[in-house]
Order: C-alpha cells, then structure tokens, then sequence
C-alpha cells in the first residue's frame, strides 16, 4: 500500500515536472512519460535494473533531467521513510555518474536519516523492551501474590476444612458414646428390672439330712476348777439351699446331744439355726447369715456360775459363712463363723462365737436325685468374760442322704 502511494506522489510530481518546465531539452516530455513508467515499476516491484537500462541508454541531453527525476524520487521516498528505497534509487544514480554531487548529498541525507532512524528504533525498541520488561516483572509479582493469595487461602480452607472434620469427627464420637451409653443404661435398666423381677425365681434347690451317732463334746473353762469333762451323744443336722437367678439362700439347723459323760457331769445340749444369702454373680460362695443359738452347759448341781456361761446360751447370732466350696472331686467343705452378741445382754462378757468347720464325701449316686454322702466335722464355741475364757468343741461324724446333690 505505501508503494502504491509513493508511485502516485511520484507519477504526480513528474506529471507536475513535465507541465510546468518551461525549458529543457528536446524530448523531455517524453522522456517524463517513459521514465514515469520506468519508475513506477521499480518503486512497485522494487527491481531497479530497467531504470539502469534506461538511465544507461538515455541521450545525453536527458541524462541530467532523468539523474535528478530519480534523486527527486529518492528524496520523497526519504521522506517517507522508506531508506532502502531511496538508497537504491540514488545508488543508481551513482552507478551511472559518481561525480554527482547532488545524488551524493542525498545519499548522506539517506544515510543519516537512516542511521537516526535506526538509533531512534533502537531507542524506541529499548523503552519497549524495559516496557515489556516492566510489564512482565509486574506480571510476575501479581502471579507470585495471586499464588500466595491463593496459597494462603488454599491453607485456610485446608485449615478449616480439617477443623470441620475434626468437629464432625469429635461429634460423631460424641454421639456415638452418647448412643452407647443410652444403650448401655437401657440395658442397665432393662437388666436391673429383669433381675428384680426375677431375682427370686426358683432356679434350683439341694438339701441334706444328716445324722451322727458318734458326737463328742469336751471343753476346758477357767472360771472355776469344774470344768465341762468328756461327754458322747449324737447330733442331727438338716442342711438346705435354693438357687435363684440373683441371690442364693441357704439354710442350716442342727441339734447335738451328749448325755452320756465319761466322768459323771451332766448333760449338754445345743440347738442352732441360721439362714444365709450371697450375690449369686458374685461367683464365690461366701455368705451373709443370721441365726439363733442355743447351749445348755452341764454343771455339778447347785453350783451356778457369775456368767451365763455356766447356765445357757439364748442369743441371736450374725455371721459369714462359705458354703459347699468344692476342693476335690466328691468333696467340697464348709466353714461358718458366728458371733454371739452375749456382751450386749450381760457385760461380764466380752465375746462370744461358733466357728464351724464341716468336711463332706459324696459315696455314692442313689436312685433318682438322691446321693448318699458321709461327713465329719467340728464346733468350737468361745466365750471370753470379765472372770475368764471357756472353750467348748464338739467333734462328729455323720452320714446322710441329699436330694439335688
């Protein structure tokens, strides 16, 4: 586009040339018109060798008028910036004829305003690379603080994110153990409402009666030089338990006679009762009992002691007890401690108890639900009064038959 123009304002400028020369050699009319031409293409196609031809071939008279047509054509393209051009456009002139001076002012003219083009697109190209330069370090610090915003961003809802989960999570487990610990006091309560209403239901019961022919009973007192001396008899005993699903009862009596003395005192006689429970989960058959006692002492006749332990033994009694505890195949043991609370009725007396320790062994299966068993045992009876101490033991042997054994 800008050589289409350059040719108009060339094709203008010689057609004004041609007008208005008032003189000039002949033929310069039509040398304007045919250079016109020649110059016209090469401006367009930028291929000068016709315009060499024709410079080279022109008549002597017109070589001036085509020389300075051509610089003059130089100078518009000068103008115009196009250096290349007109450089090449006065390079033909110069070619033909070097001693011209005007076509080597132009040149200069050329040269220097191609240089300070240059210098100036250096300068220009200079502010747009530190423009560019700018504008990319401005880019890279917008990128670096949007990826540190971004960054920082991503941090705080990473941040948040985890607090959540974590919120969530602490929640759940809340809930959780909320839940299981409704569930566990649902069941607690279920469990305890089911116990109590079945804590009494009969799972099983046992019982023994037994019978010994063969009861001694001895016993040694420092209140007075009487003593108690060795008498014989027998004893009885009924021995029972029930099983329920929270509590276990058991329940003993027994009754032991000696009226038979190897050295003449009287006889003796002793009735006791008790009643015993445990908690059955507790796995072990220690017991909590309650009971009542009976001893009736032999003593030579008219002589009473300071004690109620020369006359009778009538008194409550409390105690703990372990019950059937088995230690060997067929056999298991007992042992019941009870205190007998004769210091609250008579204060000469500072303790009182039974310790009873029993041995059984199943001898054999009967028909049904029966066993037969054989047993041995002992009770010691302990007083300590103000005055002194008695100690009474009996020892027996008995057999017997239980039922649910």
């Amino acid at each position: 586009m800008k050589r289409i123009i350059s040719l108009f304002v060339l094709v203008l400028f010689l057609f004004s040339f041609s007008i208005y020369a008032e003189e000039g050699p002949v033929g310069n009319s039509d040398v304007s018109s045919s250079l016109e031409i020649v110059l016209s293409d090469a401006l367009s196609t930028a291929q000068f060798t016709k315009l060499r031809i024709y410079l080279k071939t022109a008549k002597a008279e017109d070589v001036t008028f085509v020389e300075n047509a051509i610089i003059d054509a130089a100078r518009s393209q000068k103008d115009k910036g196009e250096y290349g051009l007109a450089s090449d456009l006065v390079g033909i002139v110069l070619e033909n004829n070097l001693d011209n001076e005007n076509a080597r002012l132009v040149m200069v003219e050329i040269t220097d305003a191609a240089a300070q083009k240059a210098k100036r697109d250096a300068i220009q190209r200079e502010i747009e690379a530190e423009k560019a330069r700018e504008e990319a370090k401005r880019l890279e610090v917008e990128r670096l603080a949007r990826e540190k915003t971004e960054a920082e961003a991503k941090v705080i809802a990473n941040i948040e994110t985890d607090r959540l989960a974590a919120e969530k999570a602490k929640a759940e487990r809340e809930e959780a153990a909320r839940i299981e610990t409704e569930r566990k006091k649902s069941e607690a309560a279920e469990l305890t409402a089911r116990n109590r209403n079945n804590a009494l239901t009969l799972k099983g019961y046992s019982a023994m009666l037994d019978a010994s022919p063969l009861a001694f009973y001895g016993g040694k007192s420092t209140f007075s030089d009487l003593g108690f001396g060795m008498k014989y008899g027998f004893r009885l005993g009924l021995d029972g338990r029930a099983d329920c699903n929270v509590v276990r009862f058991a329940g003993q009596a027994s009754c032991d006679f000696t009226p038979f003395a190897f050295d003449g005192t009287e006889s003796r006689m002793s009735v006791t009762a008790r009643a015993s429970a445990t908690y059955a989960p507790l796995g072990f058959p220690l017991y909590l009992s309650v009971g009542y006692r009976y001893a009736a002492f032999g003593s030579p006749s008219g002589n009473t002691g300071p004690s109620v332990a020369y006359d009778a033994i009538k008194c409550a009694t409390v105690g703990l007890s372990i019950e059937r505890f088995p230690f060997a195949p067929g056999m298991d043991a007992s042992f019941r401690a009870a205190w007998i609370p004769l210091n609250i009725f008579d204060d000469q007396v500072r303790f009182a108890g039974d310790f009873d320790l029993s041995f059984r062994y199943r001898i054999m299966n009967l028909k049904d639900k029966l066993s037969l068993y054989a047993s041995a045992g002992s009770v010691t009876t302990v007083i300590v009064a103000a005055g002194g101490s008695e100690v009474g033991e009996l020892l027996y042997a008995s057999i017997g038959v239980a039922l649910n054994e």
